[in-house]
């Protein structure tokens, strides 16, 4: 089950819905809107299936901008994950993700430096699992792919290649005002 946590060490910046595609407009507006200081909150919930197990999957992301010029933003974020159906209670993941616009994606890289996991039930898991992170590729989303529900909240469709099925997130935007 661990190799599932590794497909979603990036996973929690976006949503999606069968409602149209946020536009190149939306999508500008919104990076102009997000500052430093400014929180994402992300969730995900699936299912996964593994030796005739099923298991459910919940992730929460919180991202915090500590950075931000035009085309980049750079993210402290906290993941928990909880694996409902097995022995795993959770694993929490604290990185710095950099995401970068590139034409019509988005792309969220790891800084491989600043990752660290606390496994409380599996302690001597942590550096293999933290070690993993580092080397996860960057992942590309879609323009298409991202939906703002109530702006500047909005849902993605992100697709990882340990997993059979399309992941939706759905996130809130917490403004610092």
């Amino acid at each position: 089950m661990l190799r599932y946590f590794y497909a979603f060490l990036l996973a929690f910046c976006f949503f999606t819905s069968n409602v149209q595609a946020a536009s190149i407009e939306e999508i500008n507006r919104f990076e102009k809107l997000i500052t430093e200081g400014d929180v994402v909150k992300c969730t995900t919930d699936f299912s996964v299936t593994e030796n005739n197990e099923k298991y459910q999957l919940s992730i929460l992301g919180i991202m915090k901008v500590i950075y931000s010029v035009e085309n980049e933003k750079r993210y402290h974020t906290t993941q928990y994950y909880r694996l409902n159906g097995s022995t795993i209670s959770f694993v929490r993941h604290e990185m710095d993700i950099i995401v970068t616009h590139e034409k019509s994606k988005i792309k969220e890289e790891i800084v491989p430096d600043s990752v660290k996991v606390f496994y409380p039930l599996a302690p001597e898991q942590e550096a293999i699992l933290a070690e993993a992170a580092r080397k996860t590729a960057p992942v590309f989303i879609d323009h298409e792919d991202i939906t703002f529900t109530t702006f500047p909240d909005y849902q993605v469709k992100v697709k990882y290649p340990s997993i059979s099925d399309v992941v939706t997130q759905y996130c809130r935007v917490q403004m610092k005002k």
